[in-house]
């Protein structure tokens, strides 16, 4: 078995949110899919994962959370050239979806379908 053969390390997504149930069920949905994760409890502690470690090939975003919301690190990711490629899916219990647009990004409402999330990463992470 030559070394292309061997199984490859999956894709990095990056979950961000302050509801630890919630970063925890996210991690384990997608580990289980074959991706590895990295998850935050607020946006600035993901800004300063983003400034130093691997990219992620999607960041799934909470809004509303303490130190940084999810907007606030939606703008900060923008301006920084490295950073605005990575695509975003904002995961909010509030009724915000309608600001989704103007940020270029996707918008699912808690609670939501397993699948339908599973489908949308693999969307922008291919295995």
């Amino acid at each position: 078995m030559g070394p292309d053969l061997a199984p490859k390390a999956g894709q990095l997504v990056m979950v961000i949110d302050d509801d630890e149930d919630i970063r925890a069920a996210l991690s384990g949905l997608l580990e289980e899919a074959g991706f590895r994760v990295v998850g935050f409890g607020n946006g600035k502690q993901g800004l300063a994962y983003l400034a130093t470690g691997e990219l992620p090939c999607l960041i799934l975003l909470d809004l509303m959370m303490p130190v940084m919301d999810g907007w606030q690190f939606r703008v900060e990711q923008m301006m920084n050239p490295a950073l605005a490629s990575v695509p975003v899916i904002v995961i909010t219990a509030g009724g915000t979806a309608s600001r989704g647009p103007d940020l270029g990004v996707e918008v699912v409402a808690k609670p939501f379908d397993m699948n339908v999330l599973l489908t949308m990463v693999r969307s922008h992470c291919a295995p």
